[in-house]
């Protein structure tokens, strides 16, 4: 497969903070209001990274034996999450993790098509393994996959666990840490690639052409509207 593939650790306070704002005629009050979301929301990701960790804190210690000291992280765990429940009852998944994913296929349309008749035949026969495999990388995509705490039922399997550990199931004590670690809700926006070039290129053809122009300067327009062609042919291949 002709395929870039990368991950790049997405800058979290980036990712939450508040878009800039359109001009500056906003009333003071709605500045302050908007400031405090993006507070919020930062103060969200920490308590809930600082729950996960903990989670994962408890369980070495009780890899290492300390089973007192796994209890005292495991209510420090308990309290935050009830703490940032009573805070935001509306708040179904806290967010932990942020990252993008950067797919770039860098194949022709002659191949994806290629592919793609090969994928359809293979599900025609059932073979849809196969298929999968074969269309896994045909894709020009960035994917923003943020990692959620389920306040729904974290908190709960949490407490569930304390019981084990004070009657000396530490076995059954790490299966659930374990279990309750692997619960973290992944969801992925997805951000063509050929899509988003193609705005971006028209974004400066439109500046262009707003402009008084000079043949350089049409030529130079032609060029983004061919560009912006290219693109969008390519996202629908």
């Amino acid at each position: 497969m002709k395929l870039k593939s990368y991950i790049i650790p997405a800058i979290v306070a980036a990712m939450l903070a508040t878009p800039a704002w359109a001009n500056n005629k906003q009333e003071p009050s709605s500045n302050i209001t908007q400031q405090q979301a993006k507070v919020d929301k930062v103060k969200v990701l920490e308590d809930a990274v600082q729950a996960l960790e903990k989670t994962n804190l408890a369980l070495h210690q009780l890899e290492q034996g300390q089973k007192q000291d796994a209890l005292d992280t495991l209510a420090l765990v308990t309290g935050k999450l009830e703490l940032l429940i009573a805070q935001h009852p509306d708040l179904a998944l806290a967010p932990v993790d942020v990252q993008m994913i950067v797919q770039d296929y860098a194949g022709d349309e002659k191949s994806v098509k290629a592919i793609r008749k090969e994928a359809k035949k293979l599900l025609g026969d059932g073979q849809l393994q196969q298929a999968r495999h074969l269309i896994r990388d045909v894709a020009s995509e960035i994917v923003v996959r943020t990692v959620n705490l389920p306040l729904a039922t974290y908190p709960g399997a949490i407490k569930a666990i304390v019981p084990l550990i004070q009657a000396d199931k530490i076995v059954e004590a790490k299966a659930a840490l374990q279990s309750s670690l692997s619960t973290v809700v992944m969801i992925d926006d997805i951000i063509p690639l050929p899509v988003l070039r193609a705005q971006n290129t028209l974004a400066a053809a439109e500046s262009l052409a707003k402009k008084e122009r000079s043949d350089e300067d049409n030529k130079t327009l032609q060029g983004l509207f061919q560009e912006t062609r290219k693109q969008l042919e390519w996202a629908q291949t």
